[in-house]
């Protein structure tokens, strides 16, 4: 049996390049064959869920081989071709839990092999900046002969980088330009963590890369994060949720659809009104007498209707689930539909459902979600289009409940409705998105522009938040022309690639074959993987008689699970290598078992689902008073102290904070010294994540005003430097200390986490904390 010592990492090298919140790297790993004799070798590499590859590169001895990309129907040709002349193969496939391997056959004693992976991938905003991990490389205590590791950072504003993880250097040439590189003795044996946080938060700015100096066309990057006061509705709004639950959405589909219903019945408000539909063959109503308000006994049994949701039959009656939703009439205002469906619709049944829904839409929106693959996506489109509403589209191992819920809170939130921008006296050749209809609160947007012209002057976003307007300037003045990095081009490329695939859905014939050639011709010149291409290597050397190049194909044979995965977007994180001869791959691969331990992820989604009509967090309609505040403040100091995108949960946040507060004013003899800590710490750790709205925020000014009596009264003097803190660390520390003395069942989380919704909220609030130790 071979061993590690049979493979030298003679080299490891990464440099990456950050523009805005958009990253490249590339990692390069250089390993010798030590064994004497031929081997097979493997190159492993786990992917996360947000980037794309860019490029991969083999050298085997003197030989070179580099990826291109081609259309699938050329791929298969050359392929074959190929294969006939009895060229050796590579071959890369799914390995297991997002890993994946390429296989290298034939590697000679003392040979050297050297392989190249870059990749992108864009980072969330979050807590006015951003984050960036990157997973351990060096493992088992291999440690590479030379070790090279540099970050150049361009960003839109002066930052504060820092790493948690390893001691770092930081060369500044200005303050929107850096470089980062590792202490002597630093190694990759753990996650490299990344933060970069803005000191002086902007609302838009951006960059530009020049494309053509002579022709004078850029690519113009801009990035947009609004942050709007919520508008106060005190009619409410009127919900309709329908549900299909055909023997097509059986398991984990209907369980997702059925979970992100329950979080949207959470993101009501008081005067809001709902029903719910489920459909197959039979018509399953919640309420037969129309909509009711949202109180927590409505919700109590609609929680109780959906848990009982099953499937009953294949077959599928929409049409009458919509006319249905159509006719109900409101005690006020129109109705906001969301469909949640996998469409199996017949071709001529699609004509009467939309005739119907053109003929009887009204004031009413629809927001339909297709829920798979298969979804008629013609269809789904057609329906956003004369529903007024957005379609949504969940494909493969995307998480259902987190993009239904992101879209219902862009619903319930206020939004820039864009009228036009004023691009100054550029001319504007194509932009992504095609079209700007909206901005969302407070959720980075960013906009790609192929412009002729001299970058300099003003840019203008104009537009309303309801019947106000609405204005942002961006001046290009301050802009920096990106000359050696290219990141922002290829960001551009993937924009492009994936607003003509997203148009493309609702198109057919020759429309659509149009679209798919665009698609095809973007993805070679970029060298960026699509659904409508596929990588292939080639080789390249010198004819020795009349030094001539020539090229020459091997082929990359890549799984059907991996090539979905790379051309939906996914993102190369940290490769190793591992080898063994072929007749050894099965015995010696890794065994990878599934994790038991909860996530913060499932936690905080258990907490969410747990959250009463009057803004609390608890499971129980038994608890006190006291508890149920106590328990609403450790799961809102659960959401806020991590480094979680929280769009998905700003509504509920926003309720719970306002529970709290009016509670306390309301009833300020449940204050002990125990409770002060508790909320101040709350508080400090929401309003340090920003997610105080105007209206919450006097509500918390409020709540404040009354601790600090109590902490005089009671003189409390232990208190009184924690009115004034404003450090996450110590906020934490606090939580923490807190929690500890109390045990956490854990074992009665695991056995409760999935769908129901009888989770002790507490533990999980607690064990959502610790996780952050």
């Amino acid at each position: 049996m071979m061993s590690l010592s049979d493979v030298t990492v003679e080299r490891l090298s990464i440099n990456g390049h950050i523009c805005g919140e958009y990253v490249e790297f590339t990692l390069s790993q250089s390993f010798k064959n030590n064994t004497g004799k031929t081997i097979d070798g493997e190159y492993a590499f786990p992917m996360t869920e947000t980037g794309v590859l860019t490029g991969l590169e083999v050298r085997i001895g003197d030989r070179i081989l580099e990826s291109v990309v081609e259309g699938k129907a050329d791929v298969e040709k050359i392929y074959s071709d190929a294969l006939l002349d009895g060229i050796n193969p590579l071959k890369l496939e799914s390995y297991e839990n997002n890993l994946y391997k390429l296989t290298i056959k034939d590697i000679l004693p003392s040979e050297l092999v050297k392989i190249k992976v870059s990749y992108m991938d864009h980072m969330p905003y979050e807590d006015d900046g951003y984050s960036l991990v990157l997973p351990k490389i060096i493992t088992n205590g291999v440690i590479p002969n030379k070790f090279y590791f540099s970050i150049i950072v361009k960003s839109m504003g002066e930052m504060l980088i820092e790493s948690s993880s390893h001691k770092i250097n930081i060369e500044r040439e200005d303050e929107t330009l850096c470089k980062i590189t590792l202490e002597d003795g630093e190694l990759l044996d753990r996650d490299f963590v990344l933060d970069l946080t803005e000191k002086c938060p902007i609302e838009a700015s951006g960059m530009y890369y020049t494309v053509d100096e002579e022709k004078e066309e850029s690519i113009l990057y801009l990035s947009i994060f609004p942050k709007l006061d919520e508008e106060i509705n005190d009619s409410g709004n009127n919900y309709m949720f329908i549900l299909d639950k055909s023997n097509s959405m059986m398991g984990e589909k209907l369980e997702q659809g059925k979970n992100a219903l329950q979080l949207c019945l959470r993101n009501l408000d008081d005067n809001d009104t709902f029903n719910i539909i489920a459909f197959d063959e039979e018509i399953l109503i919640f309420s037969e007498q129309g909509k009711v308000p949202y109180t927590q006994g409505n919700l109590i049994k609609a929680s109780e209707f959906i848990n009982s949701l099953s499937p009953s039959s294949e077959e599928e009656n929409l049409i009458e689930a919509l006319k249905i939703a159509l006719k109900e009439k409101n005690k006020q205002g129109d109705s906001t539909i969301l469909l949640f469906t996998d469409d199996n619709v017949e071709d001529e049944e699609e004509d009467i459902i939309l005739n119907y829904v053109k003929e009887n839409i009204g004031d009413n929106r629809i927001f339909p979600f297709g829920m798979d693959t298969s979804v008629n996506s013609y269809f789904i489109n057609k329906i956003a289009e004369i529903g007024y509403g957005k379609p949504e589209f969940i494909y493969y191992d995307e998480k259902i409940e987190d993009l239904v819920v992101r879209q219902f809170s862009r619903i319930n939130s206020p939004q820039i409705d864009v009228l036009k921008i004023d691009w100054g006296n550029l001319e504007v050749l194509r932009t992504y998105p095609r079209s700007i209809e909206y901005l969302y609160d407070r959720e980075q947007f960013s906009i790609f522009a192929l412009v002729k012209g001299a970058i300099e002057g003003n840019i203008s976003i104009i537009g309303k938040v309801g019947e106000e307007d609405y204005s942002v300037t961006i001046n290009m003045d301050s802009f920096d022309l990106e000359e050696n990095v290219d990141l922002i081009r290829k960001a551009w490329s993937r924009m492009r690639i994936e607003s003509i695939s997203e148009r493309m859905r609702g198109e057919r014939g020759e429309i659509a074959e149009s679209m798919k050639n665009k698609i095809i011709e973007i993805s070679k010149e970029s060298g960026i993987l699509s659904e409508e291409t596929e990588l292939l290597m080639v080789e390249s050397f010198q004819e020795p008689v009349l030094g001539a190049t020539i090229t020459k194909t091997v082929p990359l044979i890549v799984s059907e699970e991996a090539l979905k995965d790379f051309a939906s977007g996914y993102f190369i994180d940290s490769p190793r290598f591992l080898y063994n001869t072929s007749e050894k791959l099965n015995k010696n691969k890794p065994k990878l078992e599934a994790n038991k331990e909860v996530s913060r992820d499932q936690l905080l989604k258990l907490i969410a689902r747990n959250q009463f009509a009057e803004g609390s967090f608890d499971n129980s309609e038994e608890s006190t008073l006291y508890d149920r505040i106590e328990n609403t403040c450790l799961s809102l100091i659960a959401f806020g102290l991590g480094k979680e995108d929280l769009n998905l949960y700003n509504k509920q946040i926003d309720k719970g904070i306002r529970y709290v507060a009016r509670t306390l004013t309301d009833v300020e003899e449940l204050l002990d010294e125990n409770l002060c800590i508790l909320t101040l710490c709350t508080f400090k750790a929401v309003e340090k994540k920003g997610l105080l709205r105007s209206k919450t925020e006097q509500d918390v000014v409020e709540a404040i005003n009354v601790i600090k009596d109590v902490i005089k009264y009671n003189e409390y003097a232990a208190l009184e430097g924690l009115m004034m803190l404003n450090r996450f660390d110590i906020i934490t520390e606090i939580a923490i200390k807190f929690i500890k003395s109390e045990a956490i069942d854990n074992q009665h989380l695991l056995e409760n986490m999935q769908y129901d919704l009888k989770g002790n909220i507490r533990d999980a609030a607690k064990y959502a904390i610790l996780k952050l130790m």
